[in-house]
């Protein structure tokens, strides 16, 4: 296939031809997927890698005619979502494993439901407001219509009630 068939193709492509589609799919769809595979080094992804390939040929969005080596433009697309891919799985993994890490939960802490059940509603709303939302006092006693050092005093009450509860 030469460039200029390439385009032809292309053209015929974007404006909703599939078989020129298939043209493209039945002369390089395996060398796209052995391009993937060389990559992903499993056969199915680079199968779904190199079926999407294909389809971003049909969303090209250049001048067709700006195409100087079509094969270098397939293996490059391939390549890229190839890479993308690996990205996207080490990103995956590494999540997996970290989330694995903290999994573990010791039964002795408290829960926030612990804590809840064991305030006042004026300590509730305070506590939410401070150690949940991150509002500083001063804007918490204004939002509650209450002094600065009412709203100090009631957190040093639930700090002494969450040290009797912990111990």
């Amino acid at each position: 296939m030469t460039n200029e068939e390439f385009r032809v193709l292309l053209l015929r492509i974007k404006s909703n031809d599939i078989a020129a589609l298939g043209d493209i799919y039945n002369e390089y769809f395996q060398k796209l997927r052995y391009t993937s595979f060389c990559i992903v080094k499993d056969y199915n992804v680079a199968y779904d890698i190199a079926m999407n390939a294909l389809l971003k040929l049909v969303d090209y969005p250049f001048d067709v005619n700006s195409i100087r080596n079509y094969v270098g433009l397939l293996i490059k697309i391939t390549k890229n979502e190839s890479l993308n891919y690996v990205k996207r799985e080490k990103r995956q993994v590494e999540f997996d494993v970290n989330f694995k890490r903290f999994q573990y939960i010791p039964n002795n802490n408290l829960w926030i439901k612990d804590v809840i059940t064991e305030l006042t509603e004026e300590e509730n709303e305070v506590f939410i407001e401070h150690c949940i939302c991150g509002l500083r006092f001063k804007v918490i006693a204004k939002k509650l219509g209450k002094s600065y050092i009412n709203v100090v005093r009631i957190y040093s009450r639930i700090k002494y009630k969450l040290k009797q509860l912990y111990s």
